[in-house]
């Protein structure tokens, strides 16, 4: 091949290879305008739970889910703190192997962490934060526990706990910190365990309908301040309530005892 034509060839790769399609950015979901929750399912083939699936969360919460619930044990260890700001909400992350069992089946703890306002409801009242503390299964399966959080004053180890937190929080997208200081997240649950129990799914994209939810009835408490430095960072982070029938609220596939149980007691 002569020079001049070895040129030419050169010049078509380059050519070809300068118009390949570029990777798609990733598509980008939020709460408000066109990437709000109404919308996540338009945004990625991925989301289409969002729209279409039928054990959706959060939900309203009420007695069937409630005296239906399997006991909650739970294994908690402190853990020095890893707090990311991920543009949706504050996550700390979480790897000192702590552990929830539910019903045999034993979960360990990822992360935890808040929306504003409380995402599920307790016949229809909100609450002012949620915090979630989500937890995985070797099957990949989530068990995500609920913390209704009310105005009030905080308390003994739990005030110090959410101090020791929001002492830290990354104030913009992106942000982590890392620190020596340890929390025990066991603390930041209220003393009666007494929950709600259902299954549905994340309350994010993509909305997998692989989660089991237990949301204590008990609400802990958080000092106005504190919920208000929260919410100058994200003030609105909830996705609506999704409505959901009875019959299905209790309906974990890996658990075909509690279907018939549901069934014979509705």
């Amino acid at each position: 091949m002569g020079i001049f034509a070895r040129v030419a060839r050169a010049g078509v790769i380059a050519a070809v290879v300068g118009c390949a399609p570029k990777p798609a950015p990733a598509v980008h979901w939020g709460y408000t305008g066109r990437s709000d929750p109404g919308h996540w399912a338009e945004l990625a083939p991925e989301n289409a739970a969002c729209g279409r699936g039928r054990f959706q969360s959060p939900i309203d919460l009420h007695a069937v889910a409630r005296r239906l619930a399997r006991p909650l044990r739970f294994d908690y260890r402190p853990d020095r703190l890893r707090i990311v700001n991920n543009g949706h909400t504050v996550q700390v992350d979480h790897q000192a192997g702590s552990t929830l069992t539910i019903a045999g089946r034993t979960y360990t703890l990822a992360q935890y962490h808040i929306h504003s306002p409380s995402e599920h409801t307790v016949d229809g009242r909100r609450f002012a934060l949620e915090l979630h503390l989500v937890h995985r299964h070797v099957s990949g399966d989530l068990a995500v526990v609920g913390v209704l959080i009310d105005e009030g004053s905080e308390r003994g180890a739990e005030g110090e706990a959410i101090a020791r937190v929001w002492d830290h929080l990354p104030a913009h997208a992106g942000e982590v910190f890392t620190g020596d200081e340890s929390v025990n997240p066991g603390v930041l649950l209220p003393t009666s365990l007494e929950h709600y129990q259902y299954h549905g799914s994340l309350t994010t994209p993509p909305c997998s309908e692989n989660v089991d939810w237990s949301v204590l009835v008990r609400p802990v408490l958080m000092s106005a301040e504190h919920i208000a430095e929260f919410r100058r960072l994200y003030r609105a982070n909830a996705r609506p309530i999704q409505a959901r029938p009875d019959w299905c609220l209790l309906a974990a596939p890996h658990d075909p005892q509690l279907r018939d149980r549901l069934n014979r007691e509705i």
